[in-house]
């Protein structure tokens, strides 16, 4: 392991530099020449004479130059520096009496980073709280991004200009993302940070120096800043991704030109449900940018086992050891763990590294097991990061994601509960559960709820198939709810009729009359198939989650499997040998 060449930082801001293309600027000083006045005509004093009642002079050419604004903006540097940056930068000068803040919002959708000065025509910050509050509320109508405001201004009021931003953020938007001042920062739990530079110019207190950036050094500067958006090393590999991917896109594009629709059609033509062909189409340019992802090497670069090692150290703080509290022949004892044999423990596997760490940092196989537990800090948080992390890889939707005006789709894989506080999965195939004309019966099959004290000690065992979060009223905290198919689950499915949605073909969910949850309504009698239980509970299932789709084959799999058990008499002690 040598990172001497390399930090974690490194890493950060590297994906920051291959991600964050587009900068937007608003400032009502920006200038692109210096401007400048010509005064009055400078005069020589003339000594008047006796009956002189007007004082003559003599005009002096020269004009003099004198500022035209308190806290001017190069433009022309700080574009000629973000475009040698690779940042594409576009500079507003708002009018007088004109708010920018629709403009700006609407542009800041497609924007990397925001940069806005506060005093704009002397205004005491009220467009730049506007324009702030405007984009922070539409991130929030797409369940949040990693956003980047830089307030870049003359008035060195730090601590004043973030109680008035705060105060401009509606409170329960603050509580739900944790919005907060931190230091030079105001930031979020999901990814919001807001910066305070300030511009050159005048004297500048000693205390200030730090967060004091002239225009020629503020794309470079804003680069660094949002590499602190990437706070880990699976954000790295996400942005590292996503860039790649964008950078791409002309070329993907081309492979896609209209000599190809001749052989879509074609398949469209031979394959039993052509309506199908659409989801064949976006998967094969899919696929072709998962190919740029792959040849790119991110995985490797980012994620590889230098990479891990960088991340180990910055999470423990640079050190080249550890002390734990550990137990060792059944006595509690202190051991040094060195970072190299943390790094080991990681990229090599917790079964390969064992022998190589316990010889030099002596434990019993109970705390070795609990090695992961570093990178946590507790098992409280170590419990809630895990089950955080497997709703990442098993949930596509769920209420506090999806984004606005989305609407939940009954099919497989849809998680509901029902006003009794039951769960259920929806097993309907996939392609029953569109073009519908008509009532349909749709197949759902129970999922027991795990106790929460089992679910904790099993995160990673078979005993939970499925993590779910629960919303705490508007809080932003959520509780994480664990499911498992029944031992014989294909004895408890139900058949529930639900009318479909005329334009859409398909089963679509409403909001309830609080606006708090979406539903589904089941529709006439509920009586099942002829095969199946009768189903005799509530009307109305609430939307819970949405499975990704491997995720749901997989579960769906295993009901099949469930139900395709042999059970047949034979010798017993060969059926006890198989």
């Amino acid at each position: 392991m040598n990172s001497a060449a390399a930090s974690f930082h490194d890493d950060q801001l590297a994906a920051a530099r291959a991600f964050a293309h587009t900068l937007i600027v608003v400032d009502d000083e920006a200038f692109t020449e210096p401007e400048t006045s010509t005064p009055p005509v400078a005069t020589e004093l003339v000594k008047p004479g006796r009956q002189a009642s007007v004082i003559t002079s003599r005009a002096d050419k020269r004009p003099i130059a004198v500022p035209a604004t308190r806290h001017p903006l190069d433009a022309t540097s700080l574009i000629e520096t973000a475009m040698s940056l690779g940042l594409v930068c576009s500079v507003l000068r708002p009018r007088k009496g004109i708010s920018p803040t629709d403009h700006v919002a609407n542009a800041s959708r497609k924007a990397d980073i925001l940069c806005v000065d506060w005093e704009i025509h002397n205004d005491s910050g009220r467009t730049a709280v506007e324009i702030i509050k405007s984009v922070i509320a539409h991130d929030d109508e797409f369940g949040g991004r990693l956003r980047l405001i830089a307030i870049y201004t003359g008035i060195p009021e730090r601590a004043k200009i973030f109680d008035s931003v705060l105060s401009g953020i509606p409170d329960a938007t603050k509580k739900r993302r944790g919005i907060q001042k931190r230091g030079n920062y105001i930031v979020s739990r999901d990814g919001l940070r807001i910066v305070w530079l300030l511009k050159t110019g005048g004297v500048t207190r000693k205390a200030l120096a730090e967060n004091t950036v002239p225009e020629s050094g503020l794309p470079e500067r804003l680069q660094n800043e949002f590499s602190y958006l990437s706070d880990g090393l699976l954000t790295n590999v996400a942005l590292a991704t996503i860039a790649s991917i964008r950078d791409a896109t002309h070329h993907v594009l081309s492979q896609f030109q209209g000599r190809m629709d001749g052989p879509f059609f074609h398949h469209r033509s031979a394959i039993e449900i052509p309506a199908e062909a659409g989801d064949y189409a976006v998967s094969v340019v899919l696929s072709e940018l998962k190919n740029v992802a792959d040849m790119k090497g991110i995985a490797d670069k980012y994620a590889g086992e230098a990479a891990l090692s960088r991340r180990i150290e910055n999470m423990l703080g640079g050190k080249p050891s550890i002390d734990v509290n550990v137990s060792h022949s059944g006595k509690p004892q202190r051991t040094t763990l060195s970072v190299g044999n943390i790094c080991l423990f990681v990229s090599q596997g917790s079964k390969a590294s064992k022998a190589e760490i316990t010889k030099s940092s002596p434990m019993d196989n109970g705390s070795y097991e609990k090695l992961p537990l570093l990178f946590f800090g507790s098992e409280k948080k170590a419990i809630e990061d895990t089950l955080r992390f497997a709703i990442l890889g098993s949930l596509k939707d769920y209420p506090s994601k999806i984004p606005r005006g989305a609407v939940p789709t009954l099919s497989l894989g849809t998680i509901l509960k029902d006003r009794q506080g039951r769960f259920y999965l929806c097993v309907q195939a996939s392609c029953d559960s569109v073009r519908i004309d008509k009532r349909t019966a749709f197949l759902l099959a129970s999922l027991q709820k795990i106790p929460p004290k089992q679910l904790q000690e099993n995160i990673l065992g078979r005993h939970s198939d499925h993590i779910i979060p629960i919303p705490k009223s508007n809080s932003g905290k959520v509780d994480f709810v664990g499911l498992a198919l029944p031992r014989k689950p294909y004895t408890e499915i139900v058949a529930v009729p639900f009318d479909p949605n005329i334009a859409t073909q398909t089963v679509q969910a409403t909001k309830s009359p609080s606006g708090s949850a979406w539903v589904f309504s089941a529709s006439g009698a509920l009586v099942s198939n002829a095969m199946l239980p009768r189903y005799k509970g509530p009307k109305e299932f609430v939307w819970v989650a949405d499975l990704k789709k491997r995720r749901a084959l997989k579960t769906v799999h295993l009901l099949a499997q469930s139900m395709g058990r042999l059970g047949y008499d034979e010798f017993e002690p060969l059926r006890k040998k198989n």
